[in-house]
């Protein structure tokens, strides 16, 4: 009982962290001093610079075959989670609107496994956490950007060119390679890449300040829809993949991680492929507002729900 005190205490003053670095966000959103173009620029360094250097960083260690057997089962757990909402979303969304459902479906099947889960798993497992975070991301971008693209748009939608050359699946890729081959960057290399990895976090948390500081605040509760959906991502899904895993009886760490993911809100990137695809993308940037704010309450409590039953 005292050790599951303790997890829960290191739990939520990580998320803790987190939240007060939002709150930065928030405040400097509210006084102009971070403004919209300056948001979108600093989460366009995340995706492009931050999070392929988060990755390499994190596989600059020597070849283990438990490791690589951990973050295989990672990624086969990433996907059966993807493909049961999938499946489950069918079922438990539902709109008069066809355009609406759509973006509800993709909100509750992509969560954010870059930007907030990221930043959560280094906090607690450090470099082991963004090593297996990055399985959870590579099917992430792979489902995205097949399925992801064909329920917001077409078969013809879908780009083989963006799913390969996504900066967070060549940053996976040059990172198993160094693994691999238990390569190691030079000094200097390895700083940059340090350095810049490092800012992963605070950026993360700074943007999605900024997003909560304009977001509709009392327009968001009034769509049954986007509440419902959030509902879903932020505590059936993560409540049945604890489940899942505690069947599986998958090594804890592991789950762990999956179970971050699992429970992050809906990706913002959702809102992105909506508007390229002239799908609802107000919606969408509802829900993910929705979810990002509510998802400071909600993960701690899955994340310590896990840690007791797995």
């Amino acid at each position: 009982m005292g050790a599951m005190l303790q997890n829960a205490g290191t739990v939520f003053e990580q998320v803790l962290v987190l939240f007060l670095i939002a709150c930065i966000g928030y405040i400097c959103g509210k006084r102009e001093i971070l403004t919209e173009d300056t948001a979108n620029g600093l989460a366009s360094i995340c995706l492009y610079a931050v999070a392929p250097c988060l990755m390499i960083s994190s596989f600059q260690r020597s070849f283990a075959l438990g490791m690589l057997w951990n973050f295989l089962l990672t990624f086969a757990f990433a996907m059966a989670a993807m493909a049961i909402s999938i499946v489950l979303t069918g079922l438990t969304i539902r709109d008069r609107d066809a355009r609406r459902e759509k973006v509800l479906r993709s909100g509750v099947i992509f969560p954010n496994c870059g930007m907030v889960s990221l930043a959560l798993e280094q906090a607690l497992y450090g470099a082991d956490g963004v090593f297996y975070g990055a399985a959870y991301i590579a099917a992430f971008n792979l489902v995205f950007w097949t399925y992801g693209v064909f329920l917001l748009g077409s078969r013809q939608d879908i780009s083989w060119r963006k799913i390969l050359l996504n900066p967070g699946i060549l940053g996976t890729a040059a990172g198993l390679i160094f693994f691999f081959a238990s390569i190691r960057l030079p000094g200097p290399l390895k700083a940059v890449s340090d350095q810049i990895a490092g800012l992963n976090t605070p950026l993360a948390m700074l943007v999605i300040g900024e997003r909560i500081a304009f977001m509709e605040k009392k327009a968001l509760f009034t769509d049954k829809g986007a509440v419902w959906a959030s509902v879903q991502r932020l505590l059936l899904f993560p409540l049945i993949s604890i489940l899942g895993l505690w069947v599986l009886g998958i090594e804890k760490e592991v789950g762990m991680i999956c179970v971050i993911a699992a429970s992050a809100p809906a990706a913002a990137c959702n809102t992105m492929l909506a508007m390229n695809l002239g799908q609802d993308s107000a919606l969408s940037a509802k829900m993910v507002s929705l979810s990002t704010a509510a998802s400071m309450f909600t993960m701690p409590i899955m994340i310590v729900l896990a840690q007791a039953v797995l």
